[in-house]
């Protein structure tokens, strides 16, 4: 999934039909509808949206075809919005603009490939990881790439002089998963599949850890106050108990009661009670620096996300499968988390196919 914060829209993909004339796509939208945008033959992999605000541009791969959409042709209706670029390198799993909306980095197993946007050319094919690139991302001048894998290690490359500038040793118990880059502070931040988030300071020919924050442990710390107050107060308003049974009866009920709640609580938090492994719902997949700019049109009042997603200088946000966590890196605290099952289901009464 790909958000672009200047559009009030949702981008959906259908990769059952393939009406393709002359690599040409055409586009109608009416004002707060979905659109579909149907040009692939295969199965859409991987999607993103560009951050330079006068180029919006969306990419999207598949095993055919990538195809680069230009966004605000779409949405005021023109008829042609979009170019294919034949895809001879496999299929790229995850793909991110440059700042300038030039150039393009695809994950494609274990290599990184560097296109033109405009001309639709390799610049690069950085090559060395020894297993699965999972994401990339360019860094503060664009003239980096930031590349994590599972093979637990990270690796920063030069695209000026077209060598690598830093490769880490293993880093990790788990996988890789997720990588974002603060271009204001020079530093990024990577997620693994065990639940730890790590922030590093992007220097010249080196890397240093700054911040380290496990995601599930602080979690669980706070999903254990909370329950222990509701049970305070449950105790507090439960009216007062008289009973006749002897007091070893009265301690095996309340014993159990308490075993029962313990596992009742555990297991609608987490949801993975049958493999034991608390960290497996937390694994990172996803990390962002600064969601909110002061720039922004769209004000968090309109935006369709929970109104605690406000613009602050050190606040990163990590992905994981049970919700989203927010990081203060200055007091280096879990400030809170929010839960996926709290998030409605929205209505898709209003769509477009195109």
């Amino acid at each position: 999934l790909s958000v672009q914060p200047l559009l009030n829209q949702y981008i959906h993909w259908d990769s059952s039909a393939s009406n393709m004339q002359d690599s040409t796509q055409h586009a109608q939208v009416k004002k707060e509808q979905s659109v579909y945008l149907m040009a692939h033959e295969s199965e859409v992999t991987a999607a993103a949206f560009s951050e330079h605000e006068k180029q919006s541009m969306l990419c999207s791969c598949s095993e055919d075809a990538i195809v680069i959409w230009d966004v605000m042709g779409i949405l005021s209706g023109a008829k042609s919005c979009g170019r294919s670029i034949t895809c001879e390198w496999g299929t790229a799993t995850y793909c991110v603009f440059d700042a300038c909306a030039a150039r393009i980095a695809l994950c494609t197993g274990c290599e990184v490939v560097v296109l033109s946007v405009e001309l639709g050319t390799v610049l690069a094919v950085l090559e060395g990881h020894h297993d699965t690139v999972n994401q990339c991302c360019f860094g503060g001048r664009s003239n980096h790439i930031i590349s994590v894998s599972d093979d637990r290690s990270f690796k920063v490359w030069n695209l000026d002089t077209l060598e690598v500038e830093y490769q880490s040793g293993i880093v990790a118990s788990c996988a890789l998963l997720s990588v974002s880059v603060d271009r204001e502070y020079d530093r990024f931040s990577i997620g693994s599949a065990d639940s730890k988030v790590k922030v590093f300071q992007l220097n010249e020919r080196d890397c240093h850890l700054l911040h380290s924050f496990d995601i599930a442990s602080c979690v669980s710390k706070q999903l254990a106050v909370l329950n222990s107050e509701i049970l305070k107060r449950q105790a507090k308003l439960a009216a007062p108990r008289v009973s006749s049974q002897p007091l070893w009866m009265r301690w095996m009920k309340e014993a159990d009661d308490s075993q029962n709640s313990e596992a009742v609580s555990a297991g609608a938090c987490y949801d993975c009670e049958a493999s034991g492994h608390v960290e497996v719902a937390f694994s990172v997949i996803g990390l962002q620096f600064d969601i909110w700019k002061p720039n922004n049109p769209i004000s968090v009042s309109e935006s369709r996300v929970t109104p605690w997603i406000t613009h602050a200088k050190h606040i990163l946000f990590a992905c994981t499968v049970q919700g989203i966590a927010r990081i203060c890196l200055q007091t280096q605290q879990i400030l809170d988390f929010f839960s996926f099952r709290d998030v409605p289901e929205f209505s898709t009464s209003s769509q477009s196919v195109i």
